[in-house]
């Protein structure tokens, strides 16, 4: 948070929503936020719209984007500077058949999510991704089957927002209309046919109710969540167009029966005529609190005609001439949208390439450094978390014996010792269970190292067997040590390595992945070749880790899948990460969504998928009669039709090479 300068008092960070496609919705949502005092810019495919915008609307912040954005970091870091909420109102590429925005940006959206950024993230998707219920209600729990190629291309486009990690929110929308669009605009020309099919119904919203919701979310925001915007009536096509017609004074032209009218309609007319069903809005009413402006077309209706006559009135005074089929960004370019300019230039720091090349580099030095005469007796202590079962203990035992032969084939001149310790509960666990030998807990082996030792070490490297820095790894292991250190009274320096992964959610760390993310990548694809019939299609995955009351531990995992959907590419149709458990208070939140209900996303509840673990070995959460089992035989009764496939964990055999190589990298990072 910035402060004012020469006192501590904190200066809240601005709003600043970035919308992708000031369209129609778009900019009637741009109106109401800049009244609001908040900064709003957004984006257009051309440069004449942007002129169009600029010159009636000279505050707004206008970028013109292509495909070229997602290769231009210097316009992606002007795009999303200062950005706190995000709204995508773009459709799917019908010729990619992916998000545009997505394909774009996602990675970095989901960079801008791990390091907290982002507040709130709409996507406008569709009722179509529920397909065709027979005129039969449906509602946000409803499993979605599209029939349509557009409604199945919206499911996947759901799932890959959900897979950002950013705090998204589905927003599922049937017809809209408004000022210049929908029945009215049509009935006004001419065009608007009454087509009787027996039983065919349809959903509709204004657009200002559309622009209510969001705000409602805004206000309330609950990542994950999928609301239907649609009003109280689903009604027969034919019996709402004749309603504009009578509105409007005009005549209306005779009713058409079904077989009749298809052989003239177009594709997308027959398209939209082969489902049926009615939507609920319960939930944008009980959870946002969110009351109708127009509960019906019958309210809507009238209502979108008072402003366009209001609006082309308006025009006539000022001389200007306007057609009743004006475009809905002329009608809204007289209603000023005024955009709060963001300055600024977000800083990539390149330096960390050459920092990791210098890592790879380390054959070339190493052997200078393990011959310095500094130190001669070094003790390494591998520390992991703990556990009451065995299999942990037992891993990273053979993991510190494995690291210790390395390194005496590395040099002859010093004694490097490693050791196996944890930072709680397994020395409760049956010496008996792990071959006779007691497991320590990591005091134990500090009072072996300082006061049963007959020759005491000159350096104490602790390796923190952690995926990020929590607690256990800033507080508890350095006091730890400290206390050891100071009953033994010997002068005995330490050093604490880096965790498994060091960071995540910088820019030019996307196509730099760490070793933890390369293991779980190698794991997700060995997976995926156990699929029979996936063959080159990609499926979801979701990476799942314990949970963690430490927000930059949780920021490790999101960043993992930030960087996997890079990595994985077309072999994934997302990537989604979730937590196994969490604490209750509201504080916490970011630790969601959990493995339990993540599988409730629309798009996850069938067919195959992938679950990574970001584990490291067996325990009473993960492996085999584990927590994890027991969630999954649950959500599995609840989605029949789910097929989870798991993947190993991390410090299992089959990784050994490459897990070992991580730890020696950070020993030898110390010393």
């Amino acid at each position: 948070m910035k402060r004012n300068k020469g006192t501590d008092t904190p200066v809240a960070q601005q709003d600043h929503i970035l919308i992708f496609g000031l369209g129609f919705t778009g900019l009637r949502l741009a109106k109401v936020l800049e009244q609001r005092k908040w900064k709003v810019s957004g984006t257009v495919q051309t440069l004449e719209k942007k002129r169009e915008i600029e010159r009636l609307n000279p505050k707004i912040v206008v970028h013109v984007v292509d495909k070229s954005l997602a290769n231009d970091t210097s316009k992606q870091n002007e795009l999303f500077e200062g950005v706190t909420h995000i709204l995508a109102t773009a459709p799917v590429n019908r010729s990619t058949g992916k998000d545009p925005i997505l394909e774009m940006v996602g990675d970095v959206i989901g960079l801008l999510a791990v390091n907290g950024k982002l507040t709130w993230v709409g996507y406008l998707s569709t009722t179509s991704v529920y397909g065709d219920h027979k005129g039969g209600w449906v509602n946000e729990n409803t499993e979605t089957i599209p029939t349509l190629k557009r409604g199945r291309l919206r499911k996947q486009a759901e799932i890959s927002w959900l897979g950002t990690g950013a705090p998204v929110h589905i927003f599922r929308l049937p017809g809209i209309y408004g000022p210049s669009r929908g029945t009215i605009a049509r009935a006004r020309k001419g065009t608007a046919k009454l087509v009787v099919k027996e039983g065919q119904i349809f959903s509709r919203i204004h657009v200002d109710d559309i622009v209510g919701v969001l705000l409602a979310s805004i206000e309330k925001p609950n990542p994950g969540r999928v609301y239907n915007v649609v009003d109280d009536e689903p009604e027969a096509n034919y019996v709402v167009t004749e309603y504009a017609y009578n509105l409007l004074k005009l005549p209306s032209p005779q009713k058409q029966t079904w077989e009749d009218a298809k052989n003239t309609m177009s594709a997308m007319s027959l398209s939209f005529f082969s489902e049926t069903k009615r939507v609920a809005n319960h939930r944008i009413k009980e959870e946002l609190g969110y009351r109708l402006l127009y509960p019906t077309y019958r309210e809507g209706f009238p209502a979108q005609i008072k402003e366009e006559n209001e609006l082309l009135q308006e025009q006539e005074e000022q001389g200007k001439n306007i057609k009743h089929e004006t475009t809905p960004l002329n009608l809204l370019q007289i209603l000023p949208v005024r955009v709060g300019l963001g300055l600024g230039i977000f800083y990539v720091n390149y330096a960390l390439n050459v920092l990791i090349w210098t890592i790879k580099s380390w054959r070339k030095w190493v052997s200078q450094i393990l011959f310095s005469p500094r130190y001669q007796n070094i003790a390494c202590i591998l520390v992991d978390n703990g556990s009451l079962r065995p299999e942990p203990t037992i891993t990273f035992r053979s993991y510190a014996s494995k690291l210790q032969s390395m390194m005496e084939a590395l040099s002859s001149s010093k004694t490097i010792s490693v050791y196996a310790a944890s930072a709680r509960h397994s020395n409760k666990i049956p010496p008996e269970e792990l071959g006779g030998k007691p497991a320590e807990i990591l005091p134990d082996t500090l009072v072996k190292l300082l006061d049963d030792s007959s020759v005491v070490p000159d350096l104490i490297v602790c390796i923190p067997i952690f995926l990020g820095r929590s607690k256990t790894v800033t507080s508890y292991i350095p006091s730890c040590i400290e206390k050891s250190l100071a009953k033994s009274r010997k002068s005995v320096p330490y050093l604490i390595t880096d965790t498994l992964v060091t960071s995540c959610g910088r820019l030019d760390e996307l196509n730099n992945m760490s070793s933890i993310e390369s293991l779980l990548c190698n794991m997700i694809l060995r997976t995926k070749g156990k699929i029979q019939g996936l063959g080159d299609k990609g499926c979801p995955v979701v990476i799942v880790d314990h949970g963690s009351p430490t927000r930059e531990v949780n920021q490790i995992r999101r960043g993992l899948a930030a960087s996997l959907r890079r990595k994985l590419g077309d072999n994934v149709t997302c990537v989604i990460d979730c937590s196994m458990e969490r604490r209750q208070d509201k504080a916490y939140d970011f630790n969601e969504p959990l493995l339990e209900n993540v599988f409730d996303f629309g798009g996850l509840q069938e067919g195959p998928l992938i679950l990574a673990y970001v584990f490291l070995a067996p325990g009473r959460h993960a492996g085999k009669g584990g927590d994890i089992e027991e969630i999954l035989q649950v959500v599995k009764s609840r989605h029949p039709k789910l097929e989870i496939y798991q993947t190993g964990l991390l410090a299992d055999e089959e990784n050994s090479e490459d897990f070992l190589s991580l730890l020696q990298s950070r020993l030898l990072s110390v010393l």
